[in-house]
C-alpha cells in the first residue's frame, strides 16, 4: 500500500470554544495511506497516548471543524514505513513502535 505524510494542523484559534474539554496538539505529521486514515491514525496516537481503547468520536482529529489535513510538501521524512504519527507530541504512536511504555513498547500491525 502506498503511503504518504499529511500534516494535521488546527484551524481554529486557541482560545475557541470547540477546543473546551480537548487538547490541542499543535501541529502533526502523520505517515498513512490517504487523508481520511491520517485522522484516524492521529486519533488511535491520542488514544494510546491516553490509556484508552478505541478513538473517541470527540477525539480533535476527527473532527474538520477543528484540525484541517493537507499533504506535507516538504519532504524530510520518508513515505515508507508503518502508519505512524512522525512528528509531534504523539510522535511514535498510531499503530507503530511505541518504545516509550513501561513494557518496551508495541508493534501494531496494520495496512
Amino acid at each position: 500500500m502506498t503511503r504518504r505524510l499529511y500534516r494535521l494542523i488546527p484551524r481554529i484559534a486557541p482560545t475557541s470554544w470547540l477546543w473546551q474539554g480537548r487538547t490541542n496538539y499543535g501541529v502533526v505529521l502523520v505517515r498513512a495511506g490517504s487523508d481520511a486514515d491520517a485522522r484516524l491514525v492521529a486519533a488511535q496516537a491520542e488514544r494510546e497516548r491516553l490509556g484508552a481503547g478505541s478513538p473517541d468520536p470527540r477525539c480533535v482529529f476527527l473532527d474538520d471543524q477543528v484540525y484541517d489535513v493537507q499533504p506535507d510538501r516538504l519532504g524530510v521524512y520518508q513515505l515508507d514505513g508503518l502508519k505512524m504519527v512522525v512528528t509531534g507530541t504523539l510522535a511514535g504512536l498510531g499503530w507503530a513502535w511505541a518504545p516509550a511504555r513501561s513494557n518496551g513498547g508495541t508493534l501494531h500491525t496494520v495496512d
